[in-house]
C-alpha cells in the first residue's frame, strides 16, 4: 500500500487568491450577511454564521421555512412559525434519520411479505 505522500501530484489548476463572486440564478433572492454574520428577515435579526459576514447568501422559502443557501450549500433554516433558527447540520442529521426510518420500514415490509410469501400465503415480493 503506498503512501499519501507517494500520492500525491500538484494540482494542474492554478491558484486564484481571488475568485470571482458567485452568481445565483437570476430573479434568486439573494441578502447580504451583515457584520455580526445576521441577516434582517421580515423585522427579525437571524444568526447565520460569523464566518460569513459581508458574503451574499440565498434566501428559499419553502412553507414556513426560510432556507439559507451560501453557493450550492444549504448551511441554515430559519422557521418562521416558531421563529427558531436550525443549522445544516440539524437539518441534514433530521434527513437522515427520515430516511433511516423509511429504509427500515421498507425492510420489515420485505420481511413480512417474504416471509408471506415463503409460508405458500403470499404471491409476490418487494424488491
Amino acid at each position: 500500500m503506498r503512501t499519501p505522500a507517494s500520492r500525491w501530484r500538484p494540482s494542474p489548476r492554478r491558484y486564484d487568491p481571488n475568485p470571482p463572486r458567485w452568481q445565483y440564478a437570476e430573479g434568486a433572492k439573494v441578502l447580504k450577511v451583515d457584520c455580526q454574520g445576521k441577516l434582517d428577515r421580515h423585522g427579525q435579526k437571524w444568526k447565520i454564521s460569523k464566518a460569513l459576514c459581508g458574503e451574499w447568501v440565498q434566501i428559499v422559502r419553502v412553507e414556513q421555512r426560510l432556507q439559507v443557501y451560501y453557493c450550492t450549500t444549504m448551511i441554515r433554516e430559519l422557521d418562521l412559525g416558531i421563529q427558531r433558527s436550525t443549522n445544516r447540520n440539524k437539518v441534514m442529521h433530521d434527513v437522515m434519520n427520515l430516511r433511516s426510518t423509511a429504509e427500515e420500514l421498507l425492510a420489515c415490509t420485505r420481511l413480512v411479505l417474504n416471509g408471506l410469501y415463503c409460508a405458500g400465503i403470499g404471491s409476490a415480493t418487494i424488491s
